[in-house]
């Protein structure tokens, strides 16, 4: 018996890793980004969401801050490093 928990407590240590690649992966590889999909909400819901704002528009962030909230949220991280982040704060909990 004691044998079967063990067992059961070291897999949790691949579903960790492979649950946190998986959301890692679908998050980097949704195309526009996590930032510009925020973007795209928030100027939804700034005009009722009948209507998306163009990126021209002056409401609409400059490429300097889109890229300091890349930084931000470590987006401009290489993918080794970004993951590791991630572990690293999912760990904290």
């Amino acid at each position: 018996m004691l044998s079967y928990f063990i067992r059961r407590f070291l897999l949790v240590i691949p579903t960790f890793l492979g649950i946190t690649i998986l959301i890692f992966g679908i998050t980097r590889l949704v195309p526009g980004g996590p930032v510009e999909r925020m973007m795209t909400q928030m100027q939804a819901q700034g005009d009722g969401g009948s209507s998306l704002q163009r990126a021209g528009d002056s409401s609409a962030l400059s490429d300097a801050q889109m890229e300091d909230l890349r930084a931000f949220y470590g987006l401009d991280k290489p993918v080794v490093e970004a993951y590791m982040g991630l572990v690293g704060e999912v760990g904290q909990f």
